[in-house]
């Protein structure tokens, strides 16, 4: 449940500034998305 809201809560946030982002400012952003999102499973993980 907590992953994704916090997957919902990220994907708002980059539909909002999809549009003022350039492609390869939002390419960085999927990026730093997808390592972020492995870092929260590896934190509950170790919990």
């Amino acid at each position: 449940m907590f992953i994704k809201y916090l997957t919902k809560k990220k994907y708002f946030f980059f539909y909002k500034y999809k549009k003022k982002a350039n492609v390869n400012i939002l390419n960085l952003n999927k990026k730093n998305y997808f390592f972020s999102k492995i870092n929260i499973l590896f934190k509950l993980l170790k919990l």
